[in-house]
C-alpha cells in the first residue's frame, strides 16, 4: 500500500532543512590567517591595519591584536590582496592570496621600518593553506 505525504507535512519538511542548508552554505567559506613582526626584531606588530582586498575593493578591514596576529572569517571563496600599514613601517602587500573553501589562507608579514632600507621590498610573507589550524609560516 502506498502512503501519501499530505502536503502540509512536505512543507514543514522543506521549510526546516533549508536553515540547515544555508548554514551548511555559510560554513563552506574560506578564512585569512595572518602574523605580523618587525622585520629586525622578530617582535609582534600590534594595532597594523590590515585591509583585504579583492577586485581593487575593500572587502574588510581589521586591526591586529598584541600578538601581531590577524584574521578575517567567513572569507568567500577567490583571490585576494592582503595590505597592512602601521605607522613607522613601509606598506606591505601581498598579492595572490587564494581563499579555499573550509580553509585557511595563512601569511606571515615582516614590516621594515621606514628608516631601514629605501625603496626595499617591505614584505617577507610565505602563504599556506591550513585544514583550519592556526599556523605560522617561518
Amino acid at each position: 500500500m502506498l502512503h501519501r505525504v499530505p502536503p502540509l507535512a512536505a512543507l514543514i519538511f522543506v521549510s526546516v532543512s533549508l536553515p540547515a542548508h544555508a548554514q551548511a552554505q555559510q560554513g563552506a567559506a574560506g578564512a585569512v590567517r595572518g602574523h605580523i613582526v618587525n622585520s629586525v626584531t622578530g617582535r609582534a606588530v600590534p594595532t597594523a591595519t590590515v585591509r583585504l582586498m579583492r577586485n581593487q575593493r575593500i572587502h574588510g578591514t581589521v586591526e591586529a591584536d598584541t600578538a601581531g596576529e590577524l584574521w578575517f572569517d567567513h572569507v568567500p571563496e577567490g583571490v585576494y590582496s592582503v595590505e597592512v600599514e602601521e605607522q613607522g613601517y613601509l606598506k606591505a602587500v601581498q598579492a595572490d592570496v587564494r581563499v579555499v573553501l573550509r580553509r585557511a589562507a595563512v601569511n606571515e608579514f615582516a614590516l621594515v621600518r621606514g628608516s631601514d632600507t629605501a625603496g626595499a621590498s617591505n614584505l617577507t610573507s610565505r602563504g599556506l593553506h591550513l585544514n583550519g589550524r592556526k599556523s605560522h609560516a617561518r
